[in-house]
């Protein structure tokens, strides 16, 4: 099977000399990484928008800056002429700036670019202003090589126009994805991070406000029994009642992880997908969210 996204024709394809902004809504980035991703971005031929590198870093102890700093440089980023904005790195953070920026708006469209932490903006974008945005790597994760070659490089065709058609493989967990027909068109998928999906229950930016939906989810580094309790929790606030499918990335290889998935696949009305190559492993590609999706059927 294959889950199958167009890439949205609203969004730009970067050029040389482009010019491109960066945020860090999250945890702070240091200074010799910030060097390195500079460099990256320049070998790709972007121009960087990055006047104030002091929102990056400023001593913090879990948070790239203050509040106020950090939401000044997503505001300064959303204003400028850039083509597309990149969250640096992800951490904690981003969800203390949702409520300001639905407040105050964001104009004119972006491309927003990240993943992790920064699943609290793109729910944002998808459920509040009906923006797409792009699910994909950290550019400190790629100057890291945390990111395998062919994430990184993905990420950039993605970028540049040259992958029109995103493509995914997946893998039916229960009874309602084995029996779907050939095709299967589902809404916007939306999502992210399990634990940031979770803390939006309740928030204007929550899933349980989309509308109809499809939902990704992804999650690192967390037990069994805290994955079970995550999705339980939407199931009991609603959050999944205007869900159509659910598509499971990366939520890491234990058994009692594996347990978990199933007792909620077993438990929902819905079908259940693994997609591949999504999340906190060094593969994991970029995917855009706010977009309507297609499943298609191996046809024998």
């Amino acid at each position: 099977m294959q889950l199958i996204i167009k890439r949205p024709d609203n969004w730009p394809k970067l050029h040389k000399d482009d010019l491109v902004s960066f945020i860090c809504p999250s945890s702070g980035l240091n200074e010799g990484n910030l060097i390195k991703i500079k460099e990256l971005v320049g070998s790709w031929g972007f121009n960087v928008d990055c006047n104030d590198l002091e929102n990056f870093n400023d001593g913090q102890i879990y948070l790239a800056a203050s509040d106020e700093k950090r939401f000044a440089n997503l505001q300064r980023a959303l204003k400028s002429e850039a083509q597309a904005i990149f969250a640096l790195r992800g951490g904690y953070g981003s969800g203390r700036l949702a409520r300001n920026l639905i407040s105050q708006g964001v104009g004119k469209e972006k491309l927003l670019i990240g993943f992790s932490d920064l699943t609290s903006l793109h729910l944002v974008f998808n459920v509040c202003f009906g923006f797409s945005s792009l699910h994909a790597p950290t550019l400190q994760q790629i100057v890291e090589n945390r990111v395998d070659e062919n994430s990184a490089e993905f990420l950039f065709d993605v970028l540049t126009g040259s992958v029109e058609q995103m493509e995914y493989e997946i893998k039916a967990v229960n009874n309602l994805a084995r029996n779907i027909k050939n095709e299967l068109k589902l809404p916007k998928l939306i999502g992210g991070n399990l634990s940031l999906i979770e803390a939006a229950i309740g928030t204007p930016w929550g899933v349980e406000n989309a509308g109809e939906f499809c939902l990704l989810i992804e999650e690192v580094a967390e037990k069994g029994y805290r994955i079970d309790r995550a999705l339980d929790h939407l199931i009991n606030a609603g959050c999944l009642d205007k869900c159509q499918a659910i598509f499971i990335g990366d939520v890491g290889q234990d058994d009692d992880v594996g347990e978990a998935l199933s007792l909620f696949a077993d438990s929902v009305d819905l079908a259940i997908f693994r997609i591949n190559d999504i999340g906190h492993s060094r593969a994991n590609r970029a995917i855009a969210l706010g977009c309507c999706a297609v499943v298609k059927k191996d046809i024998v």
